[in-house]
């Protein structure tokens, strides 16, 4: 839940950050893309609010009476990517792209076989290379927040079952989890 019927962010003075190669407003609110060598990335504005964290009354797999929920506010704002770091951006920051899944369309699926360290590493050299971006990755609290998107169940969407997985672009087979970008995804209204 957001707080408040108008949510001020960081573009409405129509400059946007020094760091930004490209920023507007859409359907989802507010974005930056930023740049490094050929590769871009987006990022969306989640603005400040109150949400209940935690796990839901009913929530498959846990005891809600010794998990339960809490109200959190989000005290300021932030930037957070609106996809998963692909592989694409982080060969453009890293020099080299680490992942065990590589193909064609390789630079647009998100990184893995990276460790916290090699994180942190990224995100330095982001940093060093853009100045005033302070990109981090984002806390507990921050996550669920920007993932709950004002929603109160256990998922973004409740009807959503493993089916669906594939769609949003988690894919397995021959034991082996693969994840790549969706072909198509479903519109918020239920469209298919």
């Amino acid at each position: 839940m957001h707080t408040g019927q108008f949510i001020r962010h960081p573009l409405v003075t129509g400059c946007p950050p020094l760091w930004a190669s490209a920023w507007g407003e859409d359907d989802f609110g507010p974005w930056v893309e930023i740049v490094v060598g050929d590769a871009t990335q987006r990022m969306r504005w989640i603005p400040p609010g109150r949400f209940l964290m935690g796990v839901p009354k009913g929530e498959e797999h846990y005891d809600w009476e010794t998990v339960g929920q809490r109200e959190v506010t989000i005290a300021a704002g932030f930037w957070l990517f609106d996809t998963p770091c692909t592989q694409g951006f982080w060969e453009a920051v890293m020099g080299e792209n680490p992942s065990y899944f590589k193909n064609g369309e390789s630079k647009r699926r998100p990184v893995e076989q990276v460790s916290w360290d090699d994180c942190r590493k990224f995100l330095d050299t982001v940093n060093q290379r853009l100045p005033g971006l302070n990109l981090g990755l984002p806390g507990e609290t921050q996550w669920e927040y920007a993932c709950r998107a004002g929603t109160t169940g256990a998922r973004y969407a409740e009807e959503l079952d493993m089916a669906w997985a594939a769609v949003f672009g988690w894919c397995c087979g021959k034991g082996i989890a693969e994840t790549q970008f969706p072909k198509r995804c479903p519109k918020s209204t239920g469209d298919s």
